[in-house]
């Protein structure tokens, strides 16, 4: 008898895969959109830290001025003798000596007899003040006769066009007195709360000044700082002015002024030049 043989059909279940992974785009946007916060917080927080960095480091300026040496220079009388002045420098020298006088100190003190840099002025803002060289609301004078605090900030503050309150912003001034060589650093005492009015000297134990209001605002605020001549001599004979020849051929000479007010420091750019010019 033949035997039956039995056949037994297995039947095989394939997954078709096209040789990626399946992605699961759904499942990808919900996780990243249960961290949203997280995204906007460090947005956030980079937007902060542009704004403070941008408030707290004040822009600077490069202001450069050409200036040419003529060949024909003898020198200047502010350093030669009366017997050297009709024996001009040796060819190659004259750049060199003009990038010299040109950072002196006495065509410095020179230059700055001609500029109202002793009183500078600044707009309060957020995190730092921003100075104003031009269209200051206040004119201050200063007397120089008479002891100042300088290189620190006050507030003059008005409510009408006939008074004034000063306040000291900072701790810590130094202290000018006539004919010291140096101020020294010192920390005054507060001001009295009163009003002060406009157009008059006023003293105080540490300074005497004078402010004019040319504002037509009914009320205001503005910081000054009082700057001593020595400090100004050394910043504008310091490494804020460079002086180089503009190339390796010409007889021209460039000076570049860091400086944070522009207008200013094209100010003192031109009046440097002038004076170097009307002392030849």
């Amino acid at each position: 008898m033949a035997e039956k043989m039995k056949v037994t059909s297995q039947h095989h279940n394939y997954d078709r895969q096209d040789g990626e992974d399946s992605f699961d785009f759904k499942s990808l946007i919900l996780k990243y959109l249960a961290a949203w916060p997280w995204f906007l917080y460090s947005i956030g927080g980079a937007l902060l830290l542009a704004f403070a960095v941008n408030q707290l480091t004040p822009p600077e300026y490069k202001i450069q001025s050409k200036f040419l040496i003529r060949e024909d220079d003898k020198g200047m009388e502010l350093f030669n003798t009366e017997a050297a002045k009709d024996i001009p420098p040796p060819k190659g020298q004259k750049l060199a000596n003009g990038s010299i006088i040109i950072k002196s100190r006495s065509l410095a003190e020179s230059a700055l007899d001609r500029l109202n840099f002793d009183v500078e002025y600044y707009e309060e803002g957020l995190l730092s003040d921003a100075e104003i060289y031009r269209n200051a609301p206040l004119q201050v004078e200063v007397d120089w006769s008479h002891p100042q605090l300088t290189n620190g900030k006050m507030k003059i503050t008005w409510d009408d066009h006939n008074f004034y309150q000063l306040e000291l912003q900072d701790k810590e001034f130094t202290q000018y007195a006539p004919g010291e060589s140096m101020p020294v650093i010192v920390e005054p005492a507060s001001l009295p709360a009163k009003k002060y009015p406009f157009g008059h000297w006023i003293d105080f134990p540490e300074g005497r000044l004078k402010v004019n209001l040319k504002s037509i605002e009914e009320s205001g605020s503005l910081i000054i700082r009082l700057r001593d001549r020595e400090s100004l001599i050394l910043q504008y004979t310091g490494d804020d002015l460079q002086v180089v020849p503009a190339d390796k051929i010409s007889s021209i000479l460039l000076l570049t002024l860091d400086t944070r007010e522009p207008y200013k420091g094209s100010e003192y750019l031109n009046t440097l030049m002038q004076v170097f010019l009307e002392n030849e």
